[in-house]
């Protein structure tokens, strides 16, 4: 199934990938710049720099003029954001193919230049790439210029020029390509450009210049010609453009009889609608070829929608005014407009991969916002593919809820992404600090039996989250997982999942102060049903005040049938492993529990539900806590067929017992510790979470435990593996504790 994607961007992993020759609105863009790939020096300018500085992090420069005075083919000038008061900026330093010279807002479309000259970037230097910039110029200008790119080779990535009056008798457009061959202008937005309708020579991009290509861009309201070509222009790729709106022509293609023919351009998948004059025009008044071809292009409510000299037409799609209103999600006819396709839209797999003779590469393997090309059976056209499930989804510390959660243009919430997710999608965390909270982050979607959602910090707890409140992660969807996500905060309650058949994994939740009535990790919360939930392999460590409170733990159970296994658990203020309200049949084994506050396994259940009955404790290491180590409570109500099987206790309270447990528990092979057997358990004991609870070689815990179940429980109810992943048992029978020693 292909659900829609989401948000106006681009995704640009330098160099761009084109498909052999074959194929979405513009909402306000407000995530990074492309992907720069650089081995060489990176320079900064910010607003409240100085060009008198080294343009370096802590003392950057002002303009572009100055850093590019600076740079060596494969440097980055890093652009910090907030508006910058310019004249015209000209730079003239080249780079080479291997190593481009790159200008790069770093938050894309965050550098806002506002000039007051005309061009407003102009660059005449070769391999030299122009990204992620906003631009106008002040209020009573006469440009109409923005980005004027006069080098060879050089590429011009999602920027947004708009609002240009271009009076000036001198303006040609709002990005231009003059003279020279290579560039490549793609996923820009160009808005608003000239006096709409009332002139022939001013255009949203223009190309003066052979061998160009212009994709996925998204045009509108050009004074002209919403993409022009002309002068030497010849043996161009125009493709997968939303063009909308222009003055006078959608897609002109031309060029001057006096120095060329225009011929073998391609003009594919793009779509052109509500222009007022010719959709895509061969020029009477220009030189044309016989080897244009302009294939699977979609065309609406233009005068006419497609004029040509000598071109050859195939796969062209005149909608109706029906198909036009099911076509975008919100169409303007402007930059403010919403140009992913609707579900079901007719550009969906209707696009090709054909170019003119002799043209190998012809249309992007990626659309505006980075996903990949094609979703389904083929490309779609416009700007936007719209995304099959499973896909890839990611977020970023600075990353924006308003992107598309590509890898070029990340998210920054779980709630963020998963609004943008189907069953069987994974989102992907970049390392770094995340701030949450719970109003602005909980997840609702929910995946399948078969295709689970996933939300995994790509390097385990790198993504380091600080709650602002209680459950900065909290997940109310069914066949959720969540992986390898570092989490602190105020609150005693970090991770939270009401959801059926969830994994909680890998994740180190810890030092969070409250005192809340809770846990760090929580299992159902409130209403104590839900079922089927892992929490697996995690790390817990200095929840609440330790000892001073009774209901503030490290791993909570509340409803039936879940699991805690392979989890190292210490210092919370009241149980380190806790069970109550709704839980019953539960599965806790392989667990290392320390330094407890009160109680090491509490097992218990609200009477006023049910008795916690048919659990499962097995091969748990239970040591050093203020209490009782394993403890059927005697407040809750507790039934006749719990197991309690192959556990290590050692130096719990000894004003209570070890092992507490009412008269219809079974217990059998609970071992308590010696001193001596103590200091040979563990590489490293801490009672917190700097240590290291793998065992020592001849460790009374190796081949020690069992995977015998509570009566009505099928096996397994022991983990396969352990916490790092290794196969259970490695030797005679599996160990007991966290990890499998091998």
């Amino acid at each position: 199934m292909r659900s829609r994607g989401f948000w106006v961007g681009f995704a640009l992993a330098f160099p761009l990938l084109f498909a052999s020759c074959q194929d979405r609105d513009v909402v306000e863009p407000h995530g990074p710049a492309a992907t720069v790939l650089t081995s060489g020096t990176n320079y900064y300018v910010s607003p409240s720099g100085s060009d008198a500085n080294p343009c370096t992090s802590s003392q950057p420069c002002f303009t572009m003029q100055r850093v590019s005075q600076l740079l060596t083919p494969g440097d980055v000038a890093h652009f910090a954001s907030s508006t910058y008061s310019w004249g015209s900026q000209i730079v003239h330093t080249s780079g080479t193919a291997s190593a481009h010279v790159t200008y790069v807002s770093d938050q894309r479309r965050g550098a806002k230049i506002v000039s007051s000259d005309c061009p407003i970037i102009g660059n005449d230097g070769n391999y030299v790439d122009i990204t992620g910039f906003d631009m106008t110029v002040v209020q009573g200008s006469t440009c109409g210029n923005g980005i004027v790119q006069e080098g060879d080779s050089g590429r011009v990535v999602s920027n947004r020029v708009h609002n240009l009056p271009a009076t000036d008798p001198s303006s040609t457009g709002g990005i231009i390509v003059t003279y020279k061959t290579g560039n490549q202008v793609i996923g820009n937005v160009v808005d608003s450009i000239g006096p709409f309708g009332s002139t022939n020579t001013v255009h949203g991009i223009y190309l003066g210049a052979p061998g160009n290509s212009v994709m996925n861009n998204i045009v509108t309201r050009a004074a002209a010609a919403c993409i022009q070509t002309y002068d030497r222009a010849t043996h161009e790729i125009i493709s997968n453009n939303v063009v909308a709106n222009c003055g006078k022509y959608g897609i002109q293609i031309s060029a001057d009889p006096s120095v060329a023919t225009h011929d073998s351009t391609t003009v594919d998948n793009n779509i052109v609608v509500n222009v007022n004059g010719p959709g895509i025009y061969e020029s009477t008044f220009g030189s044309i070829g016989t080897h244009n071809v302009y294939y699977n292009n979609i065309v609406y409510n233009n005068s006419p929608n497609i004029s040509l000299v000598n071109g050859t037409q195939s796969g062209t799609i005149t909608l109706t005014a029906a198909q036009f209103s099911a076509l975008f999600l919100n169409y303007t006819g402007d930059m403010t407009g919403d140009y992913h396709l609707q579900g079901g839209a007719v550009a969906i797999d209707a696009g090709t991969t054909s170019c003119a003779v002799g043209v190998s590469n012809c249309v992007p393997l990626t659309d505006f916002d980075g996903f990949t090309r094609p979703q389904g059976r083929a490309w779609d056209i416009g700007a936007y593919e719209v995304i099959v499930s499973a896909n890839s989804y990611y977020v970023a510390p600075n990353g924006k809820d308003a992107n598309p959660c590509s890898l070029a243009f990340p998210c920054y919430t779980m709630q963020g992404v998963s609004l943008k997710m189907n069953p069987g999608d994974t989102a992907h965390f970049a390392a770094g600090n995340y701030t949450w909270s719970y109003a602005t982050n909980q997840v609702t979607k929910s995946g399948t039996a078969s295709a689970f959602i996933t939300y995994i910090s790509d390097t385990k707890w790198g993504a380091m989250v600080t709650g602002t409140d209680c459950s900065p992660i909290s997940n109310d969807g069914d066949y959720v997982q969540i992986i390898n996500f570092d989490v602190t905060g105020s609150c005693a309650q970090g991770i939270t999942t009401n959801g059926n058949y969830t994994t909680i994994m890998g994740n180190r939740v810890h030092d969070m102060p409250g005192s809340q009535l809770t846990a760090a990790i929580v299992q159902d919360c409130c209403t104590y049903n839900h079922t089927g939930n892992r929490i697996i392999g995690n790390v817990v460590d200095n929840i609440g005040p330790w000892g001073q409170v009774n209901q503030t733990h490290g791993i909570y159970l509340g409803g039936p049938g879940n699991i805690a296994e392979n989890n190292i658990v210490t210092r919370a203020a009241a149980a380190c492993i806790q069970t109550y309200h709704g839980a019953t049949r539960e599965i806790i084994s392989n667990n290392v529990v320390a330094n407890c506050g009160k109680y090491g396994i509490q097992i218990s259940a609200d009477p006023s539900v049910y008795p916690i009955d048919s659990t499962t404790v097995d091969n748990n290491i239970v040591v050093n806590v203020n209490g009782y180590g394993i403890w059927e409570s005697t407040s809750g109500a507790i039934g006749h067929h719990n197991v309690y099987y192959n556990n290590i206790l050692y130096n719990d309270s000894t004003t209570v017992n070890l092992l507490v447990l009412s008269p219809y528990a079974t217990a059998s092979g609970n071992d308590t510790l010696t001193t001596a057997e103590f200091s040979a358990l563990f590489v490293h004991y801490t009672g917190d979470m700097l240590g290291d609870y793998h065992l020592q070689s001849g460790a009374v815990a190796i081949d020690a435990g069992t995977t015998t179940c509570a009566a009505v429980i099928l096996s397994p109810c022991v983990p396969s593996i352990d916490f790092d992943g290794v196969v259970r048992p490695q030797g005679a029978a599996w160990d007991i504790g966290a990890y499998e020693w091998h």
